[in-house]
């Protein structure tokens, strides 16, 4: 009896045993997916990866931004694309974003002759007034104070702009992120020397220089602070771009764009220079076409008649390739440095050309000097393409190559300027010099915009 009692609770322990044992295998099927450990943080694998709200360079801010992150979060030596041009921050405050311009956007004297004020110079004119003009949004700039000057006495001297330079301290202080590679000029200047201030040269060296020197000009500008980025990664190659600019839809005018962005004409790439004052939009090709020299015969004037001169290949065979070409608008190019003054004649002492006849039945007679002497008297000349002068926006190192300016050196009866890239600055050399050139153009007012948002990965198409 005892031994069936036992047998049975055997055979019932068994199937409970059996029970329980295919109820938890069950389980484990049916939740294999909730009982896998989590992925490490840094596991390669894992795409739903999270990362702090704060971190600069995210997978996810190379995509678009979530909304709500702001550009006051970011970094100090971040990039941002603004109004045509890479910036970089330098400070963040209470009231606002300090930035930068990454390259110089002209290259420009600081001033005349034995006056280094900088509250009196043409660098603080150009840039609250003509450069200022080429900005985009301006209702995200603020104001702010700038000392250019601190006395030994414990006075200091100051300006409230809107755009203002580096003072000699603030670039010491951010020299390290900036890594200046190219001749700039800061606002500061000694006051024991009148016609010198502070530089930074292409080796990050801070020195001074005569203020009519020609020196790279890279502006700072102050932002609100309210500002939400769109995309990017604050890279150089991959810049902040922030939600609140405003670029062109289809269907706006070429000439309500601003200095500095990316136009595609003709299957070439270009950069908006300025807007005229007849609302035609200049144009600078943004690359270089070499040639064997400004001019052969070493006369430092563009002629398009001329065979020997690069203006008469730019204004037929470059002119002539240019699809839609019937959009240009022939323009005066002016050749003269902007602070030239035609030179009193002597009438007792003529110079050697004044009273030469020449003879139409003989044109070989003239000789190269005498042709030189008589078009260093134009002061400017009409053509469909032409080149920069000196003093114009875009004057600068934007690309990796040394170009020629139209500009003539005043006291040389064979010298032009040209931009040379190395140090940032602009030199001069010989008319015969082999250099390349970057033709610049004007597009007609009616020219509008197609598509695009008029960076160098995605300029502005256009039709008419």
């Amino acid at each position: 009896m005892k031994s069936i009692f036992k047998n049975k609770f055997m055979i019932v322990l068994i199937l409970i045993i059996t029970l329980i044992s295919i109820i938890g295998v069950s389980y484990i099927i049916l939740n294999k997916d909730k009982l896998k450990p989590p992925k490490s943080e840094t596991d390669p694998n894992n795409i739903n990866q999270q990362t702090d709200s704060s971190q600069d360079q995210t997978t996810s801010e190379n995509q678009g931004n979530k909304e709500g992150v702001e550009l006051k979060d970011k970094k100090v030596g971040s990039y941002i694309w603004f109004s045509g041009n890479n910036w970089r921050i330098i400070n963040k405050s209470d009231d606002g974003i300090e930035l930068i311009s990454a390259k110089p956007v002209a290259i420009l004297n600081f001033g005349l002759e034995n006056n280094n004020y900088y509250d009196q110079s043409y660098l603080r004119k150009w840039l609250n007034q003509k450069y200022y003009t080429t900005l985009n949004n301006k209702e995200l700039l603020k104001t702010q104070t700038y000392i250019w000057r601190k006395n030994n006495d414990g006075t200091t001297n100051s300006v409230t702009d809107y755009i203002g330079l580096l003072t000699k301290e603030e670039y010491v202080k951010n020299k390290d992120i900036l890594n200046m590679s190219k001749y700039n000029w800061t606002m500061s200047a000694p006051s024991y020397i009148e016609n010198q201030a502070y530089y930074v040269s292409n080796n990050g060296k801070l020195d001074i220089a005569q203020v009519d020197s020609k020196y790279g000009v890279s502006p700072i500008i102050k932002l609100i602070n309210n500002i939400s980025i769109k995309d990017g990664n604050g890279t150089k190659e991959l810049p902040y771009r922030i939600v609140e600019e405003r670029i062109a839809k289809p269907g706006e005018k070429l000439n309500t764009r601003h200095s500095g962005e990316y136009v595609s004409y003709s299957g070439l790439i270009w950069r908006v220079v300025d807007i005229n004052q007849n609302l035609t939009t200049k144009l600078l090709y943004n690359n270089v076409i070499w040639f064997e020299g400004f001019d052969t015969r070493n006369i430092p004037v563009y002629d398009k008649e001329d065979k020997n001169n690069i203006a008469n290949y730019l204004n037929t065979v470059f002119y002539g390739n240019l699809s839609n070409n019937n959009w240009l608008v022939m323009s005066d190019w002016y050749m003269k440095d902007y602070g030239y003054i035609p030179p009193v004649e002597d009438p007792n002492n003529p110079p050697q050309f004044v009273n030469y006849n020449y003879d139409p039945n003989n044109p070989d007679e003239k000789t190269v000097e005498q042709i030189s002497y008589e078009r260093r008297k134009i002061e400017s000349i009409s053509a469909y393409v032409g080149l920069l002068r000196f003093g114009e926006l875009l004057t600068t190192t934007d690309i990796s190559a040394d170009w020629w300016l139209i500009t003539q050196v005043n006291d040389s009866s064979s010298k032009l300027y040209y931009i040379y890239y190395l140090s940032g600055i602009i030199s001069q050399t010989e008319a015969f010099t082999k250099l390349p050139a970057r033709p610049a153009i004007n597009l007609d007012s009616a020219v509008y915009i197609t598509g695009g948002d008029g960076t160098l990965d995605n300029p502005y198409k256009l039709a008419r």
